[in-house]
């Protein structure tokens, strides 16, 4: 990292200690929304972070990639339960490319905290499958109107507007014929279905009924919304790769510190052998989670690239994820698994982060078709690997 991303990475540290210790998580995730909205706009207001991804026309501080990749990792480190991936990296993304002037006008908003975006693009039975919209768009008596059904949004409870894919034109999974509308969440129609995630993240589903929209609610062009959509999602995706490397990276740390004040036979658990050798094995496992977020993140600046280097990294920290938080939960014992405990907030984040915008084996199919290989079975990488009850592959 740069001299800079140091200082960035130091300031988000020292931030996130001071504000969202456990106890104040718990104490956040169990008070409503209401209290994490305060919370990003101090966020907002107190590091002036949300406008990395954007220019310093446009009020931003003109970041690259990797400014925002450090942001993510500190996220995954403290396990922070604020839209900044949602919002920032993903919504921020399709406003900026996009454009319009709808879009121009709500990215000061964004990047002062005062506003709150979600993509509500998922849908019943798409299946990881992006293209695969049949919310629509279209004319009728009383004008231009979208109805359909979202699910999964993420951050929708925390959101003042969604951006919303709908067809305009074509078959249900052609990736043409695509729009994208920025909606009010209040607007007359639209109707949230809130609920909490395992790890405690907001999410809703969205329906659309008869919700009127104009050009000007537009992001980019009729129809032609599908390149803006995959290029979000590539980000999305890296980000999370990079904050599941910060979530990763805490629950090692985490463990072997429990390992040497915990006492078994009048000796700290870190002097039993096969507890070292199954810490190393988590900590090789992290090692090139990193490497793989790393390369993620660096591939988006080359489209070609992109194509199978996301779904490589994704179903590679899918897997380490799930490697890591297994054998840290174990190596605490039953006291992994209870509320009370930080390490059992860092497992549930990490579960679903493989789940998030694409699941392992999903990824492990995009990897294997665009790089145009097969994926031997014994490979960490395999969809059909499995763990004994000791958690070796067998």
């Amino acid at each position: 990292m740069s001299e800079e991303q140091c200082l960035l990475r130091d300031m988000l540290s020292s931030y996130f200690a001071a504000n969202l210790s456990h106890e104040k998580r718990a104490v956040l995730l169990g008070s409503g929304e209401a209290p994490i909205i305060s919370m990003w706009r101090h966020f907002a207001k107190e590091l002036g972070v949300l406008g990395v991804a954007f220019p310093e026309e446009m009020g931003g501080t003109g970041g690259n990639i990797a400014d925002s990749m450090v942001v993510m990792n500190a996220i995954g480190e403290f396990v922070v339960p604020l839209p900044f991936l949602e919002t920032i990296l993903l919504c921020g993304r399709l406003l900026l490319a996009g454009g319009g002037s709808g879009a121009t006008a709500l990215i000061p908003q964004i990047i002062s905290g005062d506003t709150i975006v979600a993509l509500a693009h998922a849908e019943p039975h798409s299946r990881d499958c992006w293209s695969d919209v049949t919310t629509s768009a279209a004319f009728g008596k009383d004008g231009l109107s979208v109805n359909g059904r979202k699910i999964m949004v993420y951050s929708a409870p925390l959101a003042s507007h969604l951006i919303v894919s709908a067809r305009t034109q074509g078959a249900r999974r052609d990736e043409h014929g695509i729009s994208l509308y920025l909606i009010e969440s209040d607007r007359p129609g639209v109707s949230v279905r809130n609920y909490r995630l395992i790890d405690g993240s907001a999410a809703g589903d969205v329906l659309f009924d008869n919700v009127r929209v104009s050009d000007a609610d537009l992001v980019g062009r009729r129809d032609g919304a599908g390149p803006l959509i995959l290029q979000a999602l590539q980000h999305a995706v890296a980000a999370l790769c990079a904050e599941a490397v910060g979530c990763m990276r805490a629950m090692l740390n985490q463990t072997v510190d429990y390992s040497r004040q915990r006492v078994q036979f009048g000796v700290p658990i870190s002097s039993f052998q096969v507890l070292q050798h199954r810490m190393v094995d988590m900590y090789v496992m992290l090692e090139h989670a990193t490497s793989f977020a790393d390369a993620a993140a660096r591939s988006l600046e080359n489209a070609e690239l992109a194509r199978w280097m996301i779904p490589a990294a994704k179903a590679y920290v899918g897997k380490a994820g799930n490697f890591v938080g297994y054998f840290a939960v174990q190596i605490h014992g039953g006291i992994g698994l209870m509320e009370e405990t930080p390490i059992s907030h860092f497992f549930r984040r990490m579960k679903v982060i493989e789940g998030q915008y694409g699941s392992t084996d999903h990824h492990l199919d995009n990897y294997s078709r665009m790089a145009g290989v097969s994926v031997p079975p014994d490979r960490i990488l395999s969809a059909s690997e499995s763990m004994n009850c000791c958690g070796e592959a067998r």
